[in-house]
This record gives C-alpha cells, structure tokens and sequence, in this order.
C-alpha cells in the first residue's frame, strides 16, 4: 500500500481537482486496484489530497515519485491559468 499527499490551494475547486487527479490515474500501470482519491486534511489556506493504492513495484518511493509528477502535472499549471 502507497499513500501520496499532495498540498493544493484553496483557491482550486476540490472536485475539479479530484476530476483532474483521476484522470491523470486512470491509466497508472502499476496500480493493482482502483485508486482511491481523498480529502485527507484542510488548513486555513490548503487541503490535502490523499491518493492510495497497491501497486506492483516494490519500491514504494519509486511510485510516490511517479504519482507526484502526474499530479503536479495534472493540478498546478492547467489549474492555476484557469485551463
């Protein structure tokens, strides 16, 4: 099991997050079930996305590595230029 936070402004629509994030997923390879997507925590300006799974690679970091490129790809340009 690999769990993945990922920090996202407050300013950026949760569900349109969550949307992005799953698509950015959907197709992930080494995912050996469904991924699940989550609003772990909220402070005063943030919230936290929680993304957890099973993966094949024994390398968890390896996997956080990977999943954290998808989802600064897939949040923090498209999202913060309105796209």
């Amino acid at each position: 099991m690999v769990q993945v936070r990922y920090e996202v402004p407050k300013y950026l629509d949760v569900s349109l997050v969550k949307e992005r994030v799953r698509k950015a997923l959907e197709n992930f390879e080494e995912a050996l079930e469904p991924i699940t997507i989550e609003v772990d925590e909220t402070t005063l300006n943030t919230y936290v996305i929680l993304v957890k799974g099973k993966f094949r690679n024994p390398s968890p970091s390896a996997v956080r590595s990977k999943i954290l490129e998808k989802l600064i790809t897939a949040i923090e340009p498209p999202l913060r230029t309105g796209g």
